[in-house]
């Protein structure tokens, strides 16, 4: 089965409102939220990537 990118969006979504976190998700948390996970995860991400042989631009992504 597949899922399409918009049932991944309904599904989270879905998940943020059961647990009532949508008064959480302002700019300027969500901004700051990336931002830590940046820093917490980026020696995991880098050593992900060297150990698969991959990189974000050459799985695709944008960020």
């Amino acid at each position: 089965m597949t899922t399409t990118f918009e049932e991944l969006v309904c599904e989270v979504l879905r998940f943020r409102d059961e647990r009532e976190w949508a008064r959480f998700h302002t700019p300027k948390n969500l901004v700051m939220g990336l931002g830590i996970e940046d820093c917490t995860g980026a020696s995991r991400s880098t050593a992900g990537a060297a150990a698969t042989g991959t990189s974000s631009s050459s799985r695709g992504t944008t960020c």
